[in-house]
């Protein structure tokens, strides 16, 4: 057996005391005997056992005593009651009580130590099927929490998407670029919980942003403050093309200094502008309350980036337009002279 079983055995015979004793430690049990209740109770407060073979009648208390203290401290405690002096009745009362088992004295060692074993193996069985229901318990558990959580992804996904098909209403609405571009701002800060939020793109040199649109900040200092590219959390975002996140502006000491931390935001979440291969500059999330800036809203960003980029093509397309609409050629401007 991989784990010895530990029995109790509690008779005032001697004799009875010894050949129980012996007859179980030549099958691999651990025994410990006692001959008096107290002794008993004793040990009970002190060890676990896996049996116990208990006299139903001892000079200082009744056996079922014993029982009880077992029982209380483990209910699935093994417990077989043995005694010279059977009754139908006392039979009954103990194993109602809670006893395993019921031998009257004198019994047969292979009748004793069958008993002793199918009650270990009982034990064994209840509380491997526990361990069972315990792990079960546990994986359920994970799942109801797997379930929490994908039933929440699914509701922000199905309001994040019907917040992107109120912005494509309200974009067919708006009166101009500026109102576009506003509405992707509006958009972003409901998305991903920012207080605040703006566009910079790039001027024509290529080295410097200028903020073109914001919501939540003036937006007559975001116009006026220039940022060299590759300068500062936004300039950087603008350089490497890539996404940043900063939840600690002011407390970090790489980033105290930067423009951001002037203008008094804590946290942003930036992403580059990409047109035709060429990053013309960025859309930025600024001081999210809750949690900071993530993942998901990163994700959240370049969906909408997407839709600033389209927006300012879209402008690039009718200026164009307008040029060539107002081009006369060569030839018609001699005709009309």
């Amino acid at each position: 057996m991989s784990k010895q079983r530990h029995v109790l055995l509690v008779d005032d015979d001697e004799d009875v005391l010894i050949a129980c004793q012996e007859a179980l430690e030549e099958e691999g049990y651990l025994v410990s005997p006692a001959r008096t209740g107290a002794e008993a109770l004793a040990l009970v407060e002190g060890e676990t056992f896996d049996a116990a073979v208990v006299d139903l009648v001892l000079p200082d208390m009744e056996g079922l005593r014993i029982m009880e203290a077992l029982r209380g401290r483990d209910a699935h405690a093994v417990v077989i009651l043995i005694t010279g002096f059977a009754s139908l009745e006392s039979a009954l009362h103990a194993l109602h009580g809670g006893a395993y088992d019921y031998l009257e004295k004198p019994f047969r060692p292979e009748a004793f130590l069958r008993s002793v074993a199918r009650g270990c193996e009982q034990r064994e069985l209840v509380l491997a099927n526990l361990q069972l229901v315990q792990e079960l318990e546990a994986v359920n558990e994970q799942l109801r929490d797997h379930q929490k959580r994908l039933e929440e992804k699914v509701r922000v996904a199905t309001s994040e998407l019907g917040e992107l098909v109120a912005l494509g209403s309200r974009l067919a609405r708006a009166d101009g670029i500026d109102a576009s571009l506003h509405e992707v701002l509006a958009a972003t800060q409901r998305l991903t919980g920012a207080r605040a939020a703006a566009i910079y793109l790039m001027d024509e040199t290529g080295q410097r942003l200028r903020g073109r649109a914001a919501l939540g900040l003036i937006e007559a200092e975001v116009r006026r403050r220039e940022i060299v590219v590759g300068a500062g959390l936004l300039g950087k975002a603008t350089e490497r093309g890539q996404p940043i996140v900063e939840n600690d502006i002011l407390g970090n000491t790489a980033t105290r200094e930067d423009l951001l931390a002037h203008m008094g935001l804590r946290s942003v979440a930036a992403t580059p502008l990409v047109l035709h291969g060429r990053v013309r500059g960025v859309l930025a999330a600024f001081d999210k309350d809750r949690d900071g800036f993530g993942a998901p809203e990163t994700d959240l960003l370049q969906a909408l980036a997407a839709v600033a980029v389209a927006l300012l093509d879209a402008e690039k397309a009718t200026d164009r337009d307008t040029e060539s609409d107002q081009f006369i050629p060569l030839t018609d401007f001699t005709r009309r002279r």
